[in-house]
């Protein structure tokens, strides 16, 4: 994503080839789920460059938490522990810890959350995984910018533009 303007690119599938064994339905959910894990590193190097601050683990929540394929490749992409709370509805949860903060059920809010978030997995990153992605993401980085442009020049469709912009 172009954190200036924003937008994401247009999506496309790159370097398939027309061969049913190797390329399939599941590599080409498999490679959404690596782009995808390629956009969470690119925002922790972002807060990296700005602050030089990241974080050493991952909170993953929400809907696609429920996938372990795909926190095993988000451990993989950003080699860092990814953990996965038992309730992964994190905005909910969260709403529900200040309240009980708000109205004297917990001291403070970090002991709220340390009452109430339980870790239902956690996944370590596998260092040759981790070696190889390292080494896609430098190739990756440079073809998303490529297709960020055609995006901005109007050449093909974003996917996603900010409202008002």
């Amino acid at each position: 994503m172009n954190y200036i303007h924003w937008t994401h690119a247009s999506p496309t599938f790159t370097n398939f080839e027309l061969d049913a064994k190797r390329f399939n339905k599941y590599t080409f959910y498999r490679a959404i789920l690596e782009n995808t894990a390629f956009l969470v590193k690119g925002h922790i190097d972002l807060v990296k460059d700005a602050t030089g601050n990241e974080p050493n683990e991952l909170v993953f929540a929400g809907g696609a938490s429920k996938s372990p394929l795909w926190a095993h490749i988000l451990a993989d992409v950003c080699g860092k522990r990814v953990r996965v709370p038992e309730v992964k509805e994190a905005t909910a949860l969260g709403a529900a810890i200040l309240a009980g903060y708000g109205v004297g059920i917990y001291p403070s809010i970090a002991e709220g959350a340390k009452r109430v978030v339980r870790w239902e997995q956690t996944f370590e990153p596998n260092a040759d995984n981790h070696a190889v992605y390292q080494k896609l993401y430098e190739t990756w980085k440079e073809v998303y910018q490529a297709q960020l442009a055609l995006s901005e020049a109007g050449k093909t469709k974003g996917l996603w533009r900010a409202p008002g912009l």
